[in-house]
């Protein structure tokens, strides 16, 4: 038996093929799997999810709330609203129990007392119906609208272009996945 310091771990692979490389080396299955999820991302992530299950990783999101605070004014807008006008939620409420419907761990930051406590009151909410996750998930495969790309770009194209430049300003820049 051999032994080893490490008997936890976390990875950040972004789909099931990158998971698999790490599980091929790796000494320690990780525990958890950290992405970037949402639901305009949600197709993509289907069977990195399932991959995780089998290996008992745990799969946690960041920059779930994407659709309502980078891209807003996409196709997912509506089911959100009809959600949230049914539960007396908000929008990010409502994505964050999407989130959940899927099994997946939320991972949120804020240094706004008012958002933290938006966030914590998630687990107090009824669940989302099968409809309401089936048409946030049916919405978000279309992906952000070209009016919601076009606020994103208008956020990232020019901090991009000052970088380009030379002004080092790299550290304002959006990450370009959604």
């Amino acid at each position: 038996m051999q032994s080893s310091k490490v008997s936890d771990c976390r990875s950040r692979c972004e789909s099931s093929e990158n998971l698999v490389e790490l599980l091929k080396t790796a000494k320690v299955v990780p525990a958890v799997n950290q992405v970037l999820f949402h639901p305009y991302n949600y197709i993509q992530n289907a069977s990195l999810l399932e991959f995780s299950a089998k290996f008992n990783i745990v799969t946690e999101a960041y920059s779930s709330l994407t659709p309502i605070t980078k891209v807003s004014g996409g196709p997912v807008d509506k089911p959100i609203q009809r959600a949230a006008k049914r539960l007396n939620a908000t929008p990010a409420q409502v994505i964050l129990s999407w989130v959940r419907s899927k099994g997946v761990v939320i991972v949120t930051q804020s240094t706004k007392k008012y958002r933290l406590k938006e966030y914590l009151e998630v687990a107090d909410l009824p669940p989302l119906t099968l409809q309401e996750i089936l048409d946030i998930e049916t919405e978000g495969a279309k992906g952000p609208t070209a009016l919601s790309m076009h606020v994103l770009a208008r956020r990232v194209v020019p901090l991009a272009a000052l970088t380009l430049l030379g002004f080092g300003v790299r550290w304002l820049t959006l990450p370009m996945t959604l």
